[in-house]
């Protein structure tokens, strides 16, 4: 989202768009048949990598957000 926004706005050389472009396609598979947006952590607080590790993903709405907010930077 922020690499595409970015070369929208003109911040980034047009030459970064292949990589908005390669990690939307990247996302895309984590949408569930039932349109979900899934593989998503859960809230996080600072801790080791331990820690992340053992953070549970699916699906959150906060997750689904950002994939919309892509969607609509990516048409």
């Amino acid at each position: 989202l922020a690499i595409a926004k970015g070369v929208r706005c003109g911040v980034l050389l047009s030459e970064w768009r292949p990589v908005a472009d390669r990690a939307w396609q990247a996302v895309q598979d984590y949408v569930s048949p039932a349109g979900d947006f899934t593989g998503v952590s859960g809230g996080t607080l600072p801790g080791d990598a331990a820690h992340y590790d053992s953070i549970p993903v699916g699906v959150e709405r906060f997750g689904t957000g950002i994939f919309l907010l892509a969607a609509a930077e990516l048409r």
